[in-house]
């Protein structure tokens, strides 16, 4: 385990909509996992795998909540969908360069694991407010 800081899904996380919620959860715990598996001598191709499978996980879950986002006209669409874009660039970006170093792994780990916290807390938790 690189970050011993992952937090457990807890209510803080809810932005009340159980879809996003789900999804949001399913994220944290891809991430937990990716974590867990560098100290199980894991084999540089599933490190890779976990990588490409947290990215089009992202992909999947952002392409979810910017279709709710357009169905409810959400005027914070446009600034959302740019945040959006600029983490799947940069995660792109650390893992064409990843080379299997544990400091690698954990600069991504942690970045992951700081946009959830902040993203979701902040942005996505303002688009659901939004709602009621």
């Amino acid at each position: 385990m690189i970050n011993n800081h992952i937090p457990k899904w807890d209510d803080s996380f809810s932005v009340g909509n159980d879809r996003i919620d789900h999804q949001h959860q399913y994220f944290l715990s891809l991430i937990e996992y990716l974590d867990e598996s560098v100290d199980s001598n894991t084999s540089p191709a599933f490190v890779k795998h976990m990588l490409d499978e947290i990215l089009l996980y992202a992909r999947f879950h952002f392409c979810s909540e910017e279709n709710m986002m357009e169905q409810y006209e959400y005027a914070g669409y446009n600034r959302h969908k740019k945040l959006h874009e600029q983490l799947l660039h940069e995660v792109t970006r650390k893992i064409i360069h990843f080379s299997m170093n544990k400091a690698e792994l954990a600069d991504i780990i942690e970045f992951l694991l700081s946009w959830f916290l902040t993203h979701t807390i902040n942005e996505d938790k303002m688009f659901h407010e939004s709602l009621k």
